[in-house]
């Protein structure tokens, strides 16, 4: 009766057991590829704070403009003079030529009051103004680079890890079939054992392999939880407590089949946003360039004011006279310890070192698309040959397990052939997983990803 309420128990624990497993999975969302980019692109801290820096490029573009504006400020002073400044002067005596007199006078009222406005328009600065234009505006177009630059790095990094997780996938289904293989062929051994045809050595040679397999695959299921843990950290999504990625890994398309090396060199020279950068630097030096050689040309601007000025004994008595001025103002540097020229020196070489950054930049970037392209080329030849593998291991597997049962091989030959299978499909997988990071790693070498790509 015990054993009867044991299993009765373990029957409800099994299905309690089921019942849980099956709401996580009902709650884990089953995402694409351009649903985890998508989501990863809007949730990605450093995507944020680029933007920010792209919204603070902006409000300096428009600050540079405001520069070209007129300004206008408007200026009120109220003054009561407790004791009026007194003037003295000297005078001479009437009586006696010889003679000074010192007489003081007070000077001004007890109340003062000025109001008005000014107006100041710049007229010329010598090209300052407008090279801090273009700067500011060449500098909105440089964060926007490095914005898309940043989304880039997000796609990449995410395509690894969700095909990561798809290899994992791919290898968790090919060592489960080769446990159920090994099962079903320990199960043979122990039948023909049961009839003579087998020792008991093959027996255990059976068995070993069987078992073996388990923690294999435990290990691999392990990583493919390591692996999804860290791609909800990349999601940085709080509505997502756990995603699932059951499609098996499966080879991406090559929009570069039939492109040479040379043409594509070409695009990444085109298109590569670190060449971009550097041209924007040099064009921003340019201009600081410019704005140090008009620190030494003369300015001139224009300047004019209204205003309303009053002065009175009391208070009650203030009435205030309107007056009005323009004026043009010119200021012409004449000396200032060659720290101008100094400038200018140290702009001509920032822009120098520029070019070096520049060339030398190019020369990697023609390096890296050369061994990207050589890649892709290594892991379809790959595919290709473990492909071809795969097929031979399997009709080698299943010939091995009918030689076997008719006695005509040993035991550690079928071994042999299972091992085989499972390690040119791992390889095939492999293969597989490499080529896709290579056409992507392809892609972000011509700054060719982009959110167009994940509809």
């Amino acid at each position: 009766m015990k054993n009867n309420q044991y299993k009765l128990i373990f029957k409800y624990l099994a299905i309690f057991t089921l019942i849980i497993a099956f709401v996580n999975t009902s709650f884990s969302r089953n995402l694409t590829l351009g649903e985890v980019e998508k989501i990863a692109v809007k949730n990605n801290l450093s995507i944020k704070l680029v933007k920010k820096s792209v919204k603070e490029a902006n409000l300096s573009y428009k600050e540079a403009i405001g520069a070209a504006l007129p300004t206008v400020d408007a200026f009120s002073q109220f003054t009561d003079n407790f004791e009026l400044p007194v003037m003295t002067i000297e005078m001479p005596s009437f009586t006696n030529p010889e003679e000074t007199n010192k007489i003081s006078m007070k000077m001004g009222t007890k109340y003062n009051s000025v109001l008005g406005v000014s107006v100041s328009q710049p007229i010329f600065t010598g090209g300052a103004i407008f090279a801090g234009y273009k700067i500011a505006k060449k500098g909105v177009r440089l964060s926007k680079l490095q914005q898309e630059s940043q989304i880039d790095n997000i796609i990449v990094n995410v395509r690894r890890l969700y095909y990561q997780i798809q290899l994992m996938e791919s290898l968790i289904k090919a060592t489960s079939q080769s446990y159920s293989s090994a099962k079903s062929n320990y199960e043979l051994v122990k039948k023909q054992k049961a009839v003579g045809k087998a020792s008991k050595f093959e027996v255990l040679q059976a068995q070993v392999q069987y078992r073996s397999l388990k923690p294999k695959l435990i290990s691999l299921n392990n990583q493919k939880n390591i692996l999804l843990t860290n791609f909800l950290t990349l999601l940085n999504d709080e509505d997502l407590d756990s995603i699932v990625i059951s499609k098996e890994l499966q080879k991406e398309t090559n929009p570069y089949k039939n492109r040479s090396l040379d043409y594509i060199k070409s695009i990444a020279l085109k298109k590569r946003n670190e060449l971009k950068l550097l041209n924007g630097q040099k064009y921003i030096q340019r201009n600081k360039r410019l704005i140090s050689y008009s620190s030494g040309l003369p300015k001139v601007s224009i300047q004019s004011q209204i205003q309303y000025q009053s002065q009175a004994e009391t208070i009650d008595d203030l009435e205030y006279v309107k007056s009005m001025n323009a004026s043009v103002n010119l200021s012409i540097p004449i000396f200032s310890g060659a720290r101008k020229f100094r400038k200018v020196q140290k702009s001509n070489i920032d822009i120098k070192k520029t070019n070096i950054q520049y060339e030398q930049t190019r020369n990697h970037i023609l390096g890296e698309v050369e061994s990207i392209y050589l890649k892709v080329k290594e892991a379809k030849a790959n595919i290709e040959a473990n492909s071809g593998l795969i097929e031979q291991a399997k009709e080698a597997l299943r010939l091995a397990k009918l030689m076997y049962k008719n006695g005509r091989i040993t035991q550690l030959e079928v071994q042999s052939a299972e091992s085989s299978y499972l390690q040119a499909q791992s390889a095939y997988y492999q293969s597989i997983f490499e080529y896709n990071i290579a056409i992507n790693n392809l892609k972000r070498s011509l700054n060719e990803i982009s959110l167009n790509e994940i509809s």
